[in-house]
């Protein structure tokens, strides 16, 4: 990291201050997980209203929702995905990384301008 430069940290947005017990209990590695991916949230920034476009009722695989229907849990699709979408909405990060790492569901990250930590390094 070169000095005076900036390093992009994910931000977490915890509702009442704590981790879904879901996220803090992820099953097993031998688990099997059902999808391959998984995104659910509005259509505002760039990328968002591409993304629903091309992946939203496409393929039971890709399970990709503009907003989750209320009989769905969000994170047991996180819990049950392999990858979990995390693109930019209106700011260039989003708090869909820390839960997808709590859910053990590799984040990818999908923004134009989001320098990831470290990448100078890694």
């Amino acid at each position: 990291i070169k000095k005076g430069g900036n390093v992009s940290l994910p931000e977490i947005h915890l509702y009442g201050g704590k981790v879904s017990p879901k996220l803090l209990s992820p099953p097993s590695n031998n688990t099997p997980r059902r999808y391959l991916t998984f995104f659910s949230g509005g259509l505002h920034g760039p990328i968002r209203p591409s993304l629903l476009h091309h992946w939203k009722n496409h393929d039971a695989d890709i399970c990709v929702y503009e907003y989750l229907p209320k009989d769905l849990d969000y994170y047991s699709f996180m819990l049950n995905s392999k990858f979990c979408l995390c693109p930019s909405g209106h700011e260039v990060a989003t708090p869909r990384i820390v839960e997808a790492i709590y859910a053990e569901c590799v984040p990818v990250i999908l923004s134009k301008y989001y320098v990831l930590p470290f990448s100078d390094v890694l």
